[in-house]
C-alpha cells in the first residue's frame, strides 16, 4: 500500500507504528536531554477519517496546531489558566497525547491550550499510529527560522548586543515529524521519510529533497533552512562576520529501544565545515536562484570581513551546571601580529527566550586591552545566581557574547549560548497494596480519595510512589504542580503549592492504572513552577 516503504525493517515498521513510548530530546548546548512521551494511539482515541495518505497527513498536520490545540511560548507564570473557556496547561505540564486529544472531543471540537512543538509533533505522530502510517520524531539542534526565503540568518550588532536583524530567529532545539509513505508526486526516489513541520504547517517534503539540496517549494527552503542556512553578522550595514556551522548542529531522532538517541543529521547534509557542505549549501542556493551574502557578497551588499584576522577572540571552559550555580567561563585573547594591539573588548550575557530573542540582560562589561604582539590573554568571568536569578526563561538559556574592536576598526565576535541544568526528579515506588495504603493515610499521600471511586469496566489497580529532587534547589518554586502519566495508568496532576529552598522531602502520590495483563508500567512525572519548569523523572512500576 502506499504507507509501505521496503526500506524500513518490520521491527522498524513495528516500532514507529505500534509503540506507544517515545522519547523526545531538548538540547542544552553540550548535550541532550530526553523529554518522555506517550503517544497512547491505543487507548481509545476518536476514530478519524483514511484517504491517501499524503493528502491525511496534510490535514492531519494543519489539524493540529490549527484546530486541536494552540501554540503558546509564554512562561509558566504568564500563561494564561484558561483557553476557550476551559482549563488550561502549560506546554511544558504535557506528557503525553492521549490526554490532549480526549480534552479536545471532551470540549466537542473546541482547540484547547497549550502547546510547543514537541507536543504538536506528539499529538500528530499519534494519530499517524492510529492510522498505521509509520512516524517518528526528529528534533533539531539550533533550529533556524528562515521567513525571508534567503537561507541566512541575518544579527545587528549594536552596542555590544546582537539582535536579530528580520523576523528570523534560532530555536534551542526544535521537533517536527517523519511519517514514512511513497510518493507518487514525486517519483520513486522521493518515497521513504517525508517531513512534517506541525508548529509551522509546512510538508510533506522528502527528506531526500532535503538531502540531495534539490529545494524548490516554500516548504523545501523552509525546512533546509532550519537544518543548514548561515548566520551572518552585520554592522552599519556591512557584513563583518559570518558563520557556517552553527544551525542545525545535530538532529536526531529516539532510537528503537528508548535508550538514548540515533543521529540522523548526515540524513540531511554533509559533515559541517568541510567543502561537501559548501558544495551542497551552494547547490541548494542555486536550486532556487539565490545567492545568499554568507557566499560572499553582492554587488548591492558591502563586506567588511577582513581576509587576513589581525586578532583571536573566543570563549572557552564553559562546562553545564544547575540552576543555582555559578556559571563560569574564560575569554581568549590573541595578538598574532608582531605589533601591540590597543583592543575595545566588551562582553554581554543575556537571558533568551525560546527562539534566541534577549529577554533580560545580566551582565555587561566593557574595557580597553593592550596585548602585546605574538601573545595570548585569558581573562576569567563569572556570573552568580544572583545575577541570574528570576531572569531566566523557559529552558533556562544564557547567551554570551565577547567583542573586540581592533584600532583599524576591525570587529571580531563570539557567542556561546548555555541551557543551565535543572535538577532530576527520582521517583520510586512503594510496594503497599489498596488497604496498605488507605492504613497509612495519616501520612501526606497526594490523590488518596482515588481508592474510594471505583470503574466497573476496567480493573484498576493503585500504585502509590514517592518524588522529590535529586539536587535541592536554593529558591522557593510557588505554584509547583506535579503530573504523573503511564500507558495504562491515566494522568493526573497534583498541586503542591510552593516548595521551599533547598527541599529534600519525600512526597507520596497515588494513581489508579489499569492492567491487563502483568507488565511493568512506565510512569512519567513532570514538575512545573512560576520560576522553572521541565524538570522530570520516571521510574518502571509493578502495575500487577
Amino acid at each position: 500500500d502506499a504507507v509501505y516503504v521496503p526500506s524500513l525493517s518490520k521491527f522498524q515498521l513495528n516500532s514507529y507504528v505500534l509503540q506507544e513510548e517515545g522519547l523526545m530530546f531538548s538540547y542544552n548546548f553540550h548535550n541532550w536531554q530526553k523529554i518522555p512521551w506517550f503517544y497512547n494511539q491505543r487507548s481509545g482515541l476518536p476514530g478519524i477519517f483514511h484517504n491517501d495518505p499524503i493528502e491525511v497527513t496534510k490535514a492531519l498536520n494543519n489539524m493540529v496546531k490549527s484546530h486541536i490545540i494552540e501554540g503558546s511560548w509564554e512562561s509558566v507564570k504568564e500563561t494564561p489558566r484558561k483557553f476557550n473557556g476551559h482549563e488550561a496547561t502549560h506546554a511544558r505540564f504535557w506528557t503525553g497525547s492521549a490526554e490532549i486529544l480526549k480534552k479536545f472531543h471532551q470540549y466537542n471540537g473546541d482547540r484547547i491550550g497549550f502547546a510547543q512543538c514537541w507536543v504538536f509533533a506528539g499529538v500528530l505522530i499519534t494519530m499517524l499510529r492510529v492510522l498505521g502510517i509509520p512516524s517518528r520524531p526528529v528534533i533539531n539542534a539550533a533550529s533556524g527560522d528562515d521567513f525571508e526565503g534567503d537561507l541566512t540568518i541575518d544579527y545587528e550588532f549594536k552596542n555590544g548586543k546582537v539582535i536579530f536583524k528580520n523576523l528570523n530567529s534560532i530555536w534551542n532545539f526544535h521537533v517536527w515529524v517523519q511519517a514514512s509513505m511513497k510518493r507518487r508526486d514525486l517519483g520513486e526516489k522521493n518515497r521513504g521519510w517525508q517531513e512534517f513541520d506541525p508548529t509551522y504547517n509546512v510538508g510533506p517534503v522528502s527528506n531526500q529533497v532535503l538531502k540531495n539540496a534539490e529545494i524548490k517549494t516554500d516548504d523545501d527552503i523552509f525546512l533546509y533552512a532550519e537544518v543548514n542556512s548561515d548566520e551572518v553578522f552585520w554592522k552599519n550595514r556591512n557584513v563583518f562576520q559570518t558563520a557556517t556551522d552553527k544551525i542545525g548542529i545535530q538532529l536526531c531522532t529516539a532510537t528503537l529501544n528508548l535508550k538514548t538517541y540515533q543521529d540522523l543529521t548526515f540524513e540531511y547534509k554533509p559533515r559541517e565545515r568541510t567543502e561537501k557542505e559548501r558544495q551542497h549549501y551552494v547547490k541548494a542556493a542555486e536550486s532556487i536562484g539565490i545567492h545568499p551574502v554568507s557566499l560572499g557578497s553582492p554587488r548591492r551588499r558591502r563586506s567588511v570581513m577582513t581576509t587576513k584576522k589581525t586578532i583571536s577572540l573566543s570563549i572557552v571552559s564553559l562546562e553545564p551546571v544547575y540552576v543555582g550555580d555559578l556559571v563560569n567561563f574564560k575569554i581568549k585573547l590573541g595578538n598574532p601580529t608582531s605589533r601591540i594591539q590597543r583592543l575595545n573588548f566588551t562582553l554581554q550575557v543575556d537571558s533568551l527566550s525560546y527562539n534566541g530573542h534577549i529577554e533580560h540582560q545580566i551582565k555587561h562589561d566593557s574595557r580597553t586591552e593592550i596585548i602585546n604582539p605574538n601573545t595570548n590573554i585569558t581573562i576569567p568571568f563569572w556570573i552568580t545566581f544572583y545575577e541570574y536569578n528570576n531572569k531566566l526563561m523557559s529552558f533556562e538559556t544564557l547567551r554570551i557574547i565577547a567583542s573586540v574592536e581592533d584600532s583599524d576598526g576591525n570587529l571580531y565576535l563570539d557567542t556561546k549560548k548555555i541551557s543551565l541544568l535543572t535538577p532530576q526528579l527520582e521517583v520510586k515506588q512503594l510496594k503497599f497494596d489498596a488497604e496498605q495504603i488507605k492504613a497509612r493515610g495519616e501520612s501526606i499521600v497526594y490523590g488518596l480519595g482515588a481508592l474510594s471511586k471505583t470503574n466497573s469496566t476496567f480493573k484498576k489497580n493503585p500504585i502509590l510512589v514517592t518524588i522529590k529532587f535529586s539536587k535541592p534547589l536554593l529558591i522557593y518554586l510557588n505554584n509547583a504542580r506535579i503530573s504523573i502519566e503511564g500507558n495504562r495508568c491515566e494522568r493526573k496532576t497534583f498541586s503542591i503549592g510552593t516548595i521551599g529552598p533547598l527541599d529534600h522531602e519525600e512526597r507520596k502520590f497515588l494513581l489508579m492504572c489499569t492492567s491487563p495483563n502483568n507488565r511493568e508500567e512506565s510512569l512519567v512525572a513532570t514538575l512545573i513552577s512560576n520560576e522553572i519548569d521541565g524538570f522530570t523523572g520516571s521510574v518502571f512500576a509493578n502495575t500487577a
